[in-house]
């Protein structure tokens, strides 16, 4: 598979737990910034549509880059694409964005008190400012197959932070170091 650099569409994929109140921050970020911020040009990965093999969400996230918001310490949304064979371009970290901008994510999942809402401002604006990069280019996004890796579900005794060998660009993004560097978050001489 070669490289792409002519692209047109970044993937946002959320934390997808439902119990906890900085999924909602996360699922928030990326709605605002695929409804409102950068409309067109990003995406929600439907993880259940990937699971039952939906040929054109497969088809996607084959071949276009995915920026994964991790909400918590157990990082579902990286080992979920990690279980696919699939490395995202870039990772949000909650908990990073947490302690860099002094915010709590909140109680109320249902709907978020000022400060949740403000982390996941914060978080969408990273967001797009990623994807931008990465749709600005140059970005040499190498394609990928999904393949099911023989992962068990709920395993939270891997690591998937070394698993996937993220390299820490800032303290909340991180990217696979074996993927190619985010134009206009990192230099190229890093």
């Amino acid at each position: 598979m070669g490289k792409e650099f002519n692209i047109k569409k970044v993937l946002l994929y959320p934390c997808g737990g439902v119990g906890l109140v900085v999924s909602t921050v996360t699922r928030l970020a990326c709605l605002k910034a695929v409804e409102e911020l950068l409309p067109g040009q990003l995406e929600l990965l439907d993880m259940h549509r990937c699971q039952r093999g939906a040929p054109d969400e497969i088809t996607l996230l084959e071949n276009c880059p995915v920026i994964v918001l991790d909400g918590c310490r157990q990082q579902c949304g990286s080992y979920f694409l990690n279980m696919l064979g699939i490395k995202p371009a870039a990772r949000l970290y909650t908990p990073a964005y947490v302690a860099r901008f002094k915010l709590k994510p909140g109680k109320n999942r249902a709907e978020l008190e000022t400060e949740g809402q403000q982390l996941s401002e914060a978080m969408a604006q990273e967001a797009v400012a990623t994807a931008q990069g990465i749709l600005k280019g140059p970005y040499p996004f190498i394609k990928q197959k999904v393949r099911q890796k023989n992962l068990p579900c709920c395993n939270y005794s891997l690591d998937i932070e070394e698993a996937l060998a993220y390299d820490e660009i800032n303290p909340r993004v991180h990217r696979p170091e074996a993927l190619p560097r985010l134009p206009g978050l990192e230099n190229a001489e890093r």
